[in-house]
């Protein structure tokens, strides 16, 4: 249970990062339903919800940043990195 609340808190800003290229490719009334919730859960209007710029850098580099401690936990057990993509993928 830890892992499944930890790993989140090390990858949250992959979310904003993903939100509007996953919008591009639902169909128009999930696309609308996706907008609102993601709208009201953010406070933000839907274009303004990804970052921009110089702050689109540093929070993929804090992503980065979360990856790589996500990896430290898989080697602690002695998972590779092709596992930890494996594990990933099916999870």
């Amino acid at each position: 249970m830890a892992f499944s609340t930890a790993v989140p808190s090390k990858l949250g800003p992959l979310f904003t990062l993903t939100v509007p290229p996953e919008y591009k490719t639902m169909n128009p009334r999930s696309a609308e339903y996706f907008r609102h919730m993601e709208e009201k859960f953010s406070g933000k209007k839907f274009e303004d919800i990804a970052p921009q710029g110089e702050n689109r850098v540093k929070e993929w580099m804090k992503v980065q940043r979360g990856f790589t401690k996500v990896e430290s936990w898989y080697a602690k057990k002695g998972c590779s990195s092709w596992e930890i993509r494996l594990h990933f993928r099916i999870s």
